[in-house]
């Protein structure tokens, strides 16, 4: 989870959140690269395995506007999720390692995980034959 900027443009400054933001329409080759570009941006973090968990859209999920979320997840070598680890502490990120199971249900609803999408992580196979 990261925190979200404490500007006046945010809809819930400083809330945590999953770390994402917009395509990149003439850097971002893809909504791969994308996912690669932001999860480095915003946390520091070079993952050896990213894959597509799903895509969500509705003109209700921000209250901006119409939006599209394409989640997906990174497998992290245990030194590597560390080091995230021991930056936040430091305080050189402003992030938390959080179960989804233990969210506090107080956080505004555009700055939860969406249930949808933890819905799909919870039912997404750990293993898997190759």
């Amino acid at each position: 989870m990261v925190q979200r900027p404490k500007t006046e443009s945010e809809p819930f400054p400083g809330s945590w959140a999953l770390p994402g933001g917009f395509v990149d329409i003439a850097g971002d080759r893809d909504l791969e690269a994308c996912a690669v570009r932001k999860l480095k941006d915003k946390t520091g973090v070079v993952s050896p395995y990213l894959e597509q968990l799903g895509s969500w859209g509705s003109a209700t999920r921000d209250p901006r506007g119409w939006s599209a979320t394409h989640a997906y997840f990174a497998l992290l070598p245990e030194q590597a999720a560390g080091r995230v680890l021991a930056a936040t502490r430091s305080g050189s990120r402003s992030m938390a390692k959080r179960s989804s199971r233990g969210l506090p249900s107080t956080m505004p609803r555009f700055c939860r995980p969406r249930s949808s999408v933890c819905a799909a992580r919870s039912n997404t196979p750990r293993c898997r034959p190759i």
